[in-house]
Parts: structure tokens; sequence; C-alpha cells
């Protein structure tokens, strides 16, 4: 997967098993992109030194390379245990239900 590096494309591709090609463009990006390289589930390239050579290359090294491979499947089987988008939606309900409603003023 390319992507930007925002969570809801971070958490798509490993819950998928896909390995990431990150280019970010924002801060919050930039921090997921660290995460994504340093669990070896997909690397980061920056906007500056974005060239469709670089980008082919990259790409493929992720789609060719058996640790990507392995790292990505190892941590969808995670996902798949945790249940994690249902699990962390099930508990910001029980956080909302929990609390006093706030008033708009």
């Amino acid at each position: 997967m390319v992507t930007h590096g925002g969570a809801n494309g971070v958490n798509e591709a490993l819950s998928h098993g896909k390995p990431m090609l990150v280019v970010p463009l924002t801060h919050e990006q930039e921090l997921q992109a660290h995460f994504v390289e340093k669990a070896e589930a997909g690397k980061k390239l920056s906007l500056n030194s974005l060239t469709s050579q670089n980008s082919r290359d990259e790409i493929s090294e992720l789609l060719n390379s058996d640790l990507y491979r392995k790292k990505v499947s190892y941590l969808q089987q995670s996902y798949s245990k945790l249940n994690g988008p249902a699990s962390i939606a099930e508990k910001l309900i029980e956080v909302a239900l929990s609390r006093e409603p706030v008033g708009i003023s």
C-alpha cells in the first residue's frame, strides 16, 4: 500500500497484512512512518525525494522481501487476535457512555 501515513490507512494496511510505502505529508504522519519502519512493516520515503524510480524500487523491495511479508503477516495475525478496530470502538463507546454529557455553550 502506498499511503501518506494517516492512522486509518496504516491500520487498514496492517489489518490486511499489506506492507506500506509511507510518504508523509504532515506531522503525525511522520510519526506513523517512523513506527511503520521500526516495526519493519514498510518503508518511509520523503515527499522531497519522491521520484517514480525510487518509488518503484521501494515498492518492489516491499513486495519481494520475505522480511516485510513475514512482519506484516505477524502484525495482521496480532490485529485479528485482538480484533483491533472493534475493540477500540467498544472502548470508545464505553468511555462515552460512562461520562456526563457536556453542554455546548
